[in-house]
């Protein structure tokens, strides 16, 4: 899988493995802090299947665990659209990343 960010910290944090790629990492004194963003993202609506329009950005944290000792700190920005269907119920709906945790499992 091809990342955008930093290859290395991609390998070594394992993003890459679960479709993230790491765009900021900070000791933030009790723990490590890494930003990651997904490498694709599935725009279409999950009610009429059109694609939405970027709205905004929300911020999910996936994991609390130690990588190399250290408790650290996954926070996933994970973009939010408008659907672009008027005949669709549904006006915003966030990108699954339900597909990116299952990308690169066997």
């Amino acid at each position: 899988m091809h990342t955008t960010g930093n290859l290395v910290a991609d390998t070594i944090c394992r993003t890459a493995e679960i479709g993230l790629t790491i765009t900021d990492a900070a000791d933030a004194g009790l723990f490590t802090a890494i930003d990651a963003a997904p490498v694709a993202v599935d725009d279409q609506c999950p009610g009429c299947k059109h694609p939405g329009v970027l709205r905004d950005h929300v911020t999910r944290q996936l994991a609390d665990l130690p990588v190399v000792g250290f408790p650290t700190r996954l926070h996933v920005r994970v973009p939010r659209f408008t659907c672009a269907n008027d005949a669709c119920g549904r006006k915003i709906f966030q990108a699954s990343l339900a597909h990116v945790l299952t990308t690169g499992r066997n």
